[in-house]
C-alpha cells in the first residue's frame, strides 16, 4: 500500500507539471546593411550579426541565440545594438493561416544579452581600422550595472566579449546551499481530492503537498548541492555529473529583480540545442501566447530571505495558470501519458482526469526551494 501511495504521489505531480517542449529551425544570416556608408574609406561591415556570423560571448563564455547590429557612419565611431535572436515562426510555418492574429505577437523570444534588457544600444564606440577590419572595446553603464566590452568586425564577421559585468546588488547576491533538511516547501489548498478505489487510495491534496517534500528530499540533494547568484546577473547551479560535483554552463540561465520580484531569463537557444519538436505539438504552439512573453521578460519567481536562510519559490499567480492549461490540452495530456513507463500507465489514467479536477477546484499553490548559507 505505502508503495502504490508513493507511485500515485509522484505520478500526481508528473501530471501536474509535465509540459511539451519545442525546438527552433536554424536561421544563419547577416541581415544586410541598412544605412552603408558612401565614404571609401569607411568598411562595408555595417549589419545586424547573428548566428554563425556573430561571435558573442559574456564572462568568458560562449552566449549563443543572440544579435548585434553594428553601424558606422564615418570609421571612427559606431553604435552597437544587442538583442536575442530566437524566432518560432518556423515552428509555427503549419498553423500560420489559422493562426495569424496569434502568430503576428511572436517573434523574437529570447532575452536581450544583459539581464533584464530586451534590447541594449551602445553608443560611441570608438573604432580603430586594422586593415580589413575594426576593433574597438570599451565600457558601458546603463540600468544601474557596468560592463566592458571589446571585440571586432570585418564584412560577414562579428565578435563581441562582454566582460566584468557587475548588476546592482540584491539580497539573493551569492552562494547557497540546499537547506537538507527540508529542501522543498508546497502547500496545495483544493476542495478536490485524488481517490483510487481500486487502490485503496484517497488523498486530500493537503496531504499530498505534505507528502511529495518527504518523498523528494533525497533525490534532490543527491544531484544538487548549491546554487550561486552571481554579480554578473548568471545563475549557476553545483549538481553532480558523472560522479562528480560540477557548476552548470554560464548563461543558461540568468536572474534581475524589478519591483521586489525575481525574473530568470533561459537562454532559449541553449536549451533548444538539446530539445527535440515534437511534431504532435505544432497545434498547441499558437494557443500558448499568453505564457510567451515569460521567454523574453523573465518568468516572474517570489523570493523571501531571513538571515542566512532564503526561499525561491512560485505560487498559484504562475502556476494555476500554467497547470490549467496543461489540464486541459489534450495535446499535452497525451504526451504525458506517453512518457509513463507501460506498467503505471492504468494508474496513470486513473489519475490524469482527477488531476485536471483538482487543478480546476485549486485555491492555493506555492512550490519553493529552500536555501541557507
Amino acid at each position: 500500500m505505502k508503495k502504490k501511495v508513493f507511485l500515485a504521489a509522484a505520478l500526481s505531480c508528473a501530471l501536474c507539471f509535465g509540459f511539451v517542449s519545442c525546438g527552433d529551425d536554424e536561421n544563419n544570416n547577416v541581415t544586410p546593411p541598412v544605412d552603408n556608408p558612401t565614404d571609401p574609406e569607411v568598411l562595408d561591415v555595417n549589419a545586424t550579426y547573428s548566428e554563425n556570423t556573430l561571435t558573442l560571448t559574456y564572462s568568458g563564455s560562449e552566449m549563443p541565440g543572440k544579435s548585434v547590429a553594428f553601424n558606422t557612419t564615418d570609421g571612427k565611431t559606431a553604435t552597437l545594438t544587442l538583442e536575442g535572436d530566437f524566432d518560432i515562426s518556423g515552428l509555427l510555418s503549419g498553423v500560420l493561416t489559422a493562426n495569424s492574429t496569434k502568430a503576428d505577437l511572436i517573434t523574437s523570444l529570447s532575452p536581450g544579452v544583459f539581464p533584464g534588457e530586451l534590447k541594449t544600444t551602445i553608443s560611441n564606440v570608438t573604432l580603430t581600422k586594422d586593415g580589413d577590419k575594426y576593433t574597438f572595446e570599451g565600457s558601458d553603464s546603463q540600468n544601474g550595472r557596468t560592463a566592458e566590452y571589446s571585440g571586432e568586425v570585418q564584412n560577414g564577421k562579428l565578435t563581441l566579449n562582454i566582460d566584468n559585468v557587475v548588476m546592482p546588488e540584491d539580497e539573493l547576491q551569492g552562494t547557497w546551499n540546499l537547506n537538507t533538511t527540508q529542501v522543498l516547501s508546497m502547500t496545495w489548498e483544493s476542495t478536490s481530492g485524488i481517490s483510487v478505489p481500486e487502490l485503496g487510495l484517497e488523498m486530500t491534496t493537503q496531504q499530498l503537498s505534505a507528502m511529495v517534500p518527504m518523498l523528494v528530499n533525497t533525490m534532490i540533494t543527491e544531484a544538487l548541492q548549491s546554487i550561486s547568484f552571481a554579480n554578473d546577473g548568471n545563475i549557476v547551479a553545483n549538481y553532480l555529473k558523472d560522479g562528480a560535483w560540477v557548476d552548470s554552463p554560464l548563461n543558461i540561465a540568468q536572474y534581475y529583480m524589478k519591483d521586489g520580484q525575481m525574473y530568470v531569463q533561459l537562454n532559449v537557444a541553449m536549451l533548444m540545442n538539446v530539445i527535440q519538436t515534437k511534431a504532435d505539438a505544432a497545434s498547441t504552439i499558437a494557443d500558448i501566447a499568453q505564457f510567451l512573453p515569460y521567454l523574453s521578460e523573465g518568468v516572474p519567481v517570489k523570493y523571501s530571505v531571513e538571515g542566512n536562510n532564503a526561499q525561491v519559490y512560485v505560487d498559484k499567480d504562475l502556476l494555476l495558470p500554467i497547470l490549467s492549461f496543461v489540464a486541459g490540452n489534450e495535446t499535452i495530456a497525451n504526451a504525458i501519458l506517453s512518457a509513463v513507463p507501460a506498467e503505471y500507465q492504468e494508474l496513470a489514467q486513473a489519475l490524469l482526469p482527477q488531476i485536471v479536477n483538482v487543478i480546476n477546484t485549486t485555491s492555493e499553490i506555492s512550490v519553493g526551494l529552500n536555501l541557507q548559507k
